[in-house]
């Protein structure tokens, strides 16, 4: 029935980057419990909507990123998970809109570094 999902949990280090590429919706761990949460850049790599619990601190600045520009979603608590992941898997657009404002991001911060390192020498080599 339409109301029957597939879910893949997976507790391994190293595979999660390619088992993205196969996901619908990504869940960042470690964000219901106080750990920190996880970096939801390597799902965003793939153009899949992100949902991540209230606990992002480790990556607060990329969560921030990703919620201003609708890449994302942050839930409360389970209750609020159950009814923001139904409602985007019920809703296509929605996933595809989320998953292509999470490559947006990505590709708008790709070389953000090198920038930086670039306007930095400027001002110490006295260019500006």
């Amino acid at each position: 029935s339409d109301d029957e999902y597939d879910v893949l949990l997976v507790d391994l280090i190293g595979y999660l980057k390619d088992l993205y590429s196969v996901a619908s919706v990504v869940f960042v761990g470690g964000s219901f419990a106080k750990h920190g949460g996880q970096n939801p850049i390597e799902a965003a790599r793939w153009g899949k909507a992100v949902v991540f619990g209230p606990h992002m601190f480790n990556f607060r600045e990329i969560a921030e990123i990703f919620l201003e520009n609708d890449a994302a979603v942050q839930v409360t608590d389970e209750a609020a998970f159950k009814d923001i992941l139904t409602g985007i898997l019920k809703d296509p657009s929605k996933k595809d809109a989320m998953g292509r404002n999470a490559l947006r991001v990505i590709k708008d911060n790709t070389g953000a570094v090198d920038r930086a390192v670039e306007r930095i020498s400027g001002y110490i080599g006295g260019k500006r």
